[in-house]
């Protein structure tokens, strides 16, 4: 995205990064396309892996450094440009969309296109900052929705995603999901100036029932389907980005399927071990 230099960050491939996780995800897949690289980190490790990468990325400085390491680089606007005729004649082997898709208008558009790109049996790899983050939650409890420079607040985010809308993007363009990854940050540790002195002990502990209260990302894993994926039905961003109730009666849809649960939710007992130690700086 513009300015992608601030995006640059050194990735160690075995550990518990959104980043990380990603390329484990994709392995050696063969040929690979990436969307929104930034300058490269992801690109290097995925071609020392022995993947033939094509990146499509909207900074031109950035798309100058993964061209380093990529087969091809495009450079161009995932919200303006149609890949299926930038990239035509294509196919490949995998997808990664490593937290850009939240940077984009319509994110249900450039993941159909990009998805009708992989072969039948593909894997599509889609990493998404959590919105229902308890940081989150904490500032909107003092009326704060403060942007920053980088992170789940990060001043060019335009979409804003749960477990369950990450879910319903994905099936709305016809993936099969495999498997869903968490990246999980305690309480007070993101760049939103959340305190524990800032809430009560009781509206802590009922915020860390929700299981996914401490997930800062989702790495959602999926695959194509045998046929191929499906033409993009019409209401596809309102399916895409509405609740069931409300696309399906927009767009005269088929209901969409139901989300992987997430983990259980911890007993209030639980929740309260998990507060004491997050007070004390743990993780």
């Amino acid at each position: 995205m513009t300015d992608a230099s601030r995006y640059f960050q050194e990735i160690d491939p075995t550990d518990d990064s959104a980043h990380s996780r990603v390329l484990r995800a994709i392995g050696r897949a063969g040929r690979v396309l990436e969307l929104g690289p930034g300058p490269g980190h992801v690109t290097e490790l995925l071609a020392a892996a022995g993947n033939d990468v094509t990146c499509v990325e909207l900074d031109a400085g950035a798309a100058a450094s993964a061209r380093r390491f990529a087969t091809r680089v495009e450079v161009a606007d995932l919200d303006v440009t149609d890949l299926t005729t930038l990239l035509a004649g294509e196919i490949f082997d995998a997808l990664s969309a490593a937290d850009v898709l939240e940077h984009l208008r319509h994110p249900h558009r450039t993941l159909h296109q990009a998805a009708s790109l992989v072969r039948p049996g593909g894997t599509v790899v889609v990493s998404l900052p959590n919105v229902a983050h308890v940081d989150i939650r904490l500032a909107l409890l003092h009326g704060r929705w403060d942007y920053k420079e980088h992170g789940l607040l990060d001043l060019t985010h335009l979409r804003f995603f749960t477990r369950a809308s990450a879910v319903r993007l994905l099936h709305a363009v016809g993936l099969e999901i495999t498997g869903i990854d968490t990246v999980e940050w305690a309480p007070f540790t993101t760049n939103l100036g959340a305190s524990p002195t800032d809430v009560p002990a009781d509206v802590l502990d009922r915020i860390l029932a929700d299981p996914d209260a401490t997930t800062l990302q989702f790495v959602l894993m999926a695959t194509v389907p045998a046929g191929g994926l499906p033409p993009a039905p019409p209401g596809l961003e309102a399916a895409a980005l509405c609740t069931h109730g409300v696309y399906g009666e927009f767009a005269g849809l088929p209901p969409a399927p139901a989300a992987p649960p997430a983990p259980a939710a911890p007993t209030a007992t639980t929740a309260a071990t998990s507060r004491r130690r997050f007070r004390r700086g743990g993780s």
